[in-house]
């Protein structure tokens, strides 16, 4: 016998041993390199990276499971920050979901070669490797689905009692995870019913499966015994049966489910959803098509196919900007699909090839997974993402009593990144107040200003960590760290109406530098003012109106050379609009005028 024959048999022996190391050596190591390094990303990931560690609750519908492995893992391992821990759990999870995928592919007959490069392939996508380097449920939930899906698989084949049960315990246990698993019943049913429905009549197993539903559900009493106990962080509390099912069902996301009608089910929803799948799949969804046509065991494709369409269907329907998170259960369906096609597909290219030809053509596959991570690789990678991280350890070193900060983050995320370090990390610091100014807009930060002090708002401190945003608003920016600036307003305009220019507001037909047509005005005192501002027409000629408090005071026509214009204005004490809006215009684009140079000052 050849050297080449032996290490070829003794290889083959043994690749449902080598295929697994190597695909938990590539991922682990692909994971380890982009897992986020701290808390940041946004305000779930940091909200069930410190929920885990004070035995808290988290956003509905609580994911009593998650926080419970959470908190067992991050106080035994001793590596690494609590944000660090309760990201590298998702990692780990999401290695072993992997080695679930390739070994339900080896039972659907699927060649070892075949079913490693689908489990990678899969690994590369960028939803699951974006979830699996960040704390987040998602991980899990693949490690869950798949054994429910593993399990169900192995019984309809094997017919081995013991291997439904560990399926419907695994569904059960589910449940405490990820509640949109119940989206798997369905299918489960149709399964059993299809296959033998005589195990749902056996005594043994009636018993078993109602303990398991009832075990299922009392982990939702972890959220009844940290209500009782008044957890540090209790998002979610669960105070009597109303409120129960109220949390298990996600009743806080009840408008979103079911948002659509059926035109923008079909016409928009539909779409949406084809370029989220065609943006981790790309062409190789024609794979798994041909997957679902070479899988020749009907039962097994409707079991699966079910599973794809219920999670689909919910899912399409359902409105959150976080929702393309919640579809990995089907693209795990679609990776199964494709696992299958090229299994298909190797094993008839490599028939009757020699060994050198089999290596080439393996080689040859191997590049599929290499451009599906090469591809995901930037936008999955989070080992950069510190800046969230710095700044709100920044915040809290100092010595301000109460320190207010803004930004264009979200207000929630802001939140639990703070929470972090409170809860998770035992910071001290001073009472941070975060002014969120959502799409850029300035109004709000600029109704907080007025609330606090309406007459003397230029000597409050305000921090920031986006100084070229808030500096083309006027104020004048002082370094307090490497990325966080205090905000003044400058010192000669102290006395005078603060000015604050909205350059997001939109108007039809007006148009100053990027849509901005509203100006706010902080007034010390009431009394009359002069305004101006340099304006020409696009067009013609072109009619004005200016617009005080809602109310029209002034109105001027314009023409294409540039004039002064000049407007006398009443302004109350306290927080004022003004808007300079062109009138209606034939114009397509509706840009019709333009003015700069605007000033305010007390007559």
């Amino acid at each position: 016998m050849q050297l080449s024959q032996w290490l070829t048999g003794y290889l083959k022996e043994r690749y449902d041993i080598l295929f697994p190391v190597l695909l938990c050596f590539i991922s682990g190591i692909l994971f380890l390199l982009t897992l986020l390094p701290g808390t940041g990303y946004w305000g779930d990931t940091a909200e069930l990276q410190y929920t885990g560690k004070i035995l808290g609750t988290t956003h509905p519908t609580g994911y009593p499971l998650y926080v419970m492995v959470n908190h067992v893992f991050v106080t035994l391992f001793p590596i690494g920050s609590l944000a660090y821990k309760a990201n590298l759990l998702s990692a780990i999870f999401a290695v072993i979901g992997l080695i679930v995928l390739y070994k339900t592919l080896r039972m659907l007959n699927a060649g070892a070669y075949p079913a490693f490069i689908c489990a990678l392939i899969f690994g590369g996508t960028v939803t699951f490797w974006s979830q699996s380097v960040i704390a987040e449920v998602y991980s899990l939930n693949i490690v869950l689905a798949g054994l429910v899906i593993f399990f169900f698989l192995r019984w309809y084949l094997y017919q081995h009692n013991t291997d439904y049960l560990l399926g419907c315990a695994i569904f059960c246990l589910s449940l405490g995870n990820h509640i949109t698993m119940v989206l798997f019943l369905p299918a489960m049913v149709v399964l059993t019913l299809l296959t033998n429905y005589r195990v749902l009549l056996a005594v043994k197993n009636i018993i078993l499966i109602l303990l398991f539903a009832v075990l299922g559900i009392a982990q939702y009493l972890y959220i009844v015994w940290r209500t009782v106990t008044s957890g540090a962080y209790l998002y979610v509390k669960i105070y009597d049966i109303p409120s129960f099912f109220a949390c298990i069902s996600g009743a806080e996301s009840k408008k979103q489910m079911f948002a659509f009608s059926s035109g923008q089910f079909i016409f928009d929803r539909l779409p949406w959803f084809f370029n989220l799948i065609w943006n981790e799949f790309s062409v190789l969804l024609i794979i798994a098509l041909f997957g679902v046509v070479v899988l020749k065991n009907r039962k097994i494709t409707a079991f699966l196919a079910l599973i794809f369409l219920a999670v689909v269907a919910f899912l399409i329907n359902f409105s959150a900007f976080d929702s393309f998170a919640f579809f990995l259960p089907a693209y795990y369906i679609v990776a199964l699909f494709m696992g299958v096609g090229f299994a298909f597909i190797y094993e008839r290219v490599t028939k009757n090839r020699s060994l050198n030809q089999i290596a080439v053509i393996s080689i040859l596959l191997l590049l599929i997974p290499g451009v599906v991570i090469a591809t995901s690789y930037g936008q999955a990678d989070q080992s950069s993402n510190t800046s969230d991280a710095k700044n709100i350890e920044d915040l809290l070193k100092i010595s301000d009593k109460t320190v207010y900060y803004v930004g264009t983050t979200h207000d929630w995320s802001i939140g639990q990144y703070i929470n972090y370090y409170k809860y998770g990390e035992g910071w001290d610091g001073p009472d941070i107040t975060y002014w969120y100014t959502p799409e850029n807009n300035m109004e709000r930060v600029f109704d907080h200003l007025v609330a606090r002090d309406s007459s003397n708002i230029s000597h409050i401190n305000l921090y920031t960590s986006e100084p070229d945003f808030y500096a083309t608003y006027g104020f004048v920016m002082t370094p307090v760290s490497d990325t966080l600036y205090l905000m003044k307003i400058p010192e000669e305009k102290a006395l005078e109406p603060v000015v604050i220019l909205n350059r997001f507001y939109k108007e039809e037909g007006f148009y100053w530098m990027t849509n901005a047509g509203m100006i706010l005005v902080g007034s010390g005192e009431e009394g009359d003012y002069q305004l101006t501002f340099n304006a020409r027409s696009f067009e013609s000629k072109t009619g004005v109106t200016v617009i005080v408090n809602k109310e029209p005071v002034w109105k001027m026509n314009i023409g294409p050379v540039e004039g002064l214009a000049s407007v006398d204005l009443h302004l109350k004490r306290g927080k004022n609009s003004i808007v300079i809006r062109a009138d209606k215009s034939s114009n397509d684009d509706k840009i019709t005028i333009g003015c700069r140079e605007i000033r305010l000052k007390s007559m």
